[in-house]
């Protein structure tokens, strides 16, 4: 009892002083796919296994770097009435399946690649009265085809209806509306249409990687493929990982994250420029292969 009375008083003293902190508040909150995601304090950490519907707390003001970066199977995020949030860090949602999102009117910050690499995500809508303060630029890269941003009535600082804000065209303030419908068809004899320019060829690259470490002829082998394709070209790395006995689908997914990450750095190492580099995971099932592919595209000289 003694030792356990004197324990307890140093932790106190020792949080008094400030030496020591009191953990964090963490708390899981289940997607609606499956899976979940953990708010700490009034932050959201990285996840890599929400599916579904992720409904973000009121409370929480900040989504860290990479909080729900290759959730795939993640196909909406809704925000609790009252929300707190205040910033999106970088690559937060990048890669997810994500089709639409109502950014809350608080936020004032957006990271570079918040959204990267959405495909399907085509519907942004944004509830504050003035921009937010701080936006990257490539916040919006890669992401549906014509992406569409609707604002509230009498909004200022995006710009006019038509314009485009960070990649985004303007559609209307206020509330989403339906389209009018189509007008009546019209006879017209149509203009040629010019060539497609050829798409430049893809040159791939596939090894077996069982760590993030790249061996030195891995290495040697990425050399060769940044020469190929020229520094100025896109990368795409697709990373796999094994299901194996006792590895779960979460950590199979982390795996093959960090394989890819590790690609990735090492080819912006060598000169490739960071956002031309996009990243994929796969999860295999028990004894396939996890092989790693690297795909580059030379620049489009058209």
């Amino acid at each position: 009892m003694k030792h356990t009375y004197l324990v307890a008083l140093s932790s106190a003293l020792l949080l008094f002083l400030g030496v020591a902190s009191p953990p964090a508040h963490a708390a899981p909150t289940a997607c609606s796919g499956g899976g979940s995601f953990t708010v700490t304090g009034t932050s959201i950490n990285s996840t890599l296994n929400c599916e579904g519907e992720a409904v973000i707390p009121a409370a929480v003001t900040i989504i860290g770097p990479s909080a729900f970066e290759f959730a795939e199977f993640l196909g909406r995020v809704t925000f609790e009435s009252g929300s707190s949030l205040t910033g999106i860090r970088s690559q937060a949602f990048a890669g997810t399946g994500i089709t639409s999102i109502t950014i809350p009117a608080g936020v004032t910050t957006i990271g570079a690649q918040a959204f990267a690499d959405s495909s399907a995500l085509t519907s942004v809508t944004f509830r504050g009265m003035t921009a937010p303060s701080a936006v990257s630029e490539d916040a919006f890269t890669r992401i549906g085809a014509n992406a569409k941003l609707f604002l509230e009535d009498g909004a200022t600082g995006f710009g006019s209806v038509g314009d485009t804000w960070k990649g985004l065209l303007i559609a209307t303030g206020g509330t989403i509306i339906a389209p009018a419908p189509d007008p009546a068809p019209v006879s017209y004899s149509p203009a040629p249409l010019p060539p497609i320019a050829a798409k430049a060829p893809v040159i791939t690259k596939s090894f077996s990687l069982d760590t993030p470490v790249l061996a030195k002829q891995q290495k040697k082998e990425l050399r060769t493929l940044i020469a190929e394709v020229g520094a100025g070209g896109s990368f795409e790395v697709v990373a796999g990982a094994a299901l194996s006995p006792g590895v779960t689908k979460r950590q199979a997914k982390a795996l093959a994250l960090a394989k890819a990450r590790s690609i990735k750095k090492y080819l912006v190492l060598r000169g490739v420029k960071k956002k031309n580099v996009s990243l994929k995971t796969k999860v295999l099932r028990l004894g396939e292969s996890p092989d790693t592919q690297i795909l580059g595209s030379k620049p489009n000289s058209s």
